[in-house]
């Protein structure tokens, strides 16, 4: 994980050439098969947040099923702060790819997620802050009730 971050920081070409060769992949099994593994869950989402920062990249993310991945582990980890942090900022990257995406995140549960991740951890600023900054980019697609 560490290693494809390293690779996509700061690089849109790396971060497309690991998404179409089958970066998301290798990231989600490695969450899939180590579901009870706080350690790896946090990097697997600074990996996608990482790799998932430029467009094509962020589709290819969604298509691979990042967005249920990362929305997981945060449920899972709801205690952890950097999981929170990392998978807040892994949707809004995905979020960023298009508007289909934002509604894709949206449609997933992102809202209510983040908003739990901020009750969670109350004071923390980063998680506010970026809480804050899904919410805005997909606000226009929450069902709101009737």
């Amino acid at each position: 994980m560490i290693t494809l971050t390293n690779c996509a920081h700061g690089n849109d070409a790396n971060k497309r050439l690991i998404a179409v060769k089958g970066g998301f992949s290798c990231i989600l099994d490695a969450m899939e098969g180590h579901l009870g593994v706080e350690k790896l869950q946090r990097q697997a989402c600074w990996a996608t947040l990482t790799v998932a920062g430029e467009e094509r990249s962020a589709r290819r993310a969604a298509s691979d099923g990042a967005v249920g991945a990362i929305l997981a582990a945060m449920v899972n980890f709801g205690d952890y702060r950097d999981v929170q942090l990392f998978g807040i900022w892994a949707l809004i990257n995905i979020s960023l790819g298009s508007d289909a995406l934002a509604k894709f995140v949206a449609d997933n549960g992102a809202p209510e997620i983040a908003q739990k991740s901020v009750m969670m951890h109350p004071g923390d600023k980063e998680i506010g802050a970026k809480a804050e900054e899904l919410l805005v980019r997909i606000g226009k697609y929450v069902k709101r009730p009737e």
